[in-house]
């Protein structure tokens, strides 16, 4: 049967993941680049080469994501299918959740919430904020745009010096509303602010608009 290959042709980079024939899992990379044929090729021909495979070991693959609509037939005369991407999001998150159904949300470029279960897979609603709107702010701000060197920086940050909170203007919040909620996001913004601090912004900006 071959190893299987995974590949997700993102919006703004592109992932593969290489599995066993028995399943288990070889290992996992993502690429960036400027386009979707050439993140795929590129990511496709990197896996290759760190693992020592050649094309005849490979006995199919599957690509999902928007860019997959601009490969047409086999990848190197290789089997390949397609999958939709809200179809590979929802099976794959219930499976890797162990639930039967579950609100699935897909944080990719874009935000995509799924109802997926036994029944299929729908698309409830969508966000245009999202992963690339925290790689696309911090890079501009802080000059990084890695989710796991955010992620590090932001862990340093203070919000007080960036966000204006439900404290800083009322005496008396409502009771349903924590002190502490922010009132607006970067509506504080100091002129000391550290890039930790606007890193930390930035998250806290994206991340609450898509999860709840």
């Amino acid at each position: 049967m071959g190893v299987i290959l995974g590949i997700d042709i993102g919006g703004s980079s592109t992932k593969i993941v290489g599995l066993h024939e028995n399943g288990t899992v070889i290992d996992m990379l993502r690429v960036k680049a400027e386009d979707p044929l050439t993140s795929l090729y590129g990511a496709l021909g990197n896996f290759l080469a760190t693992h020592s495979l050649k094309l005849t070991d490979i006995g199919h693959i599957a690509l999902t994501g928007v860019g997959a609509s601009y490969v047409e037939g086999d990848i190197y005369g290789l089997p390949t299918c397609k999958v939709g991407e809200f179809s590979a999001s929802g099976t794959g998150a219930l499976a890797l959740s162990g639930q039967s159904s579950a609100v699935v949300v897909s944080m990719g470029t874009g935000t995509a919430f799924l109802w997926a279960s036994p029944d299929g897979i729908r698309h409830l609603c969508g966000s245009g904020i999202g992963g690339g709107t925290l790689g696309g702010l911090c890079h501009k701000l802080v000059g990084m745009e890695r989710f796991g060197q955010i992620k590090k920086l932001a862990e340093s940050g203070n919000l007080d010096h960036v966000d204006l909170t439900m404290k800083d203007i009322t005496v008396h919040s409502a009771p349903t509303l924590d002190p502490d909620m922010t009132a607006a996001n970067f509506g504080d913004l100091a002129e000391d602010a550290t890039p930790a601090d606007l890193a930390a912004g930035v998250v806290n900006l994206v991340l609450p608009a898509i999860g709840p």
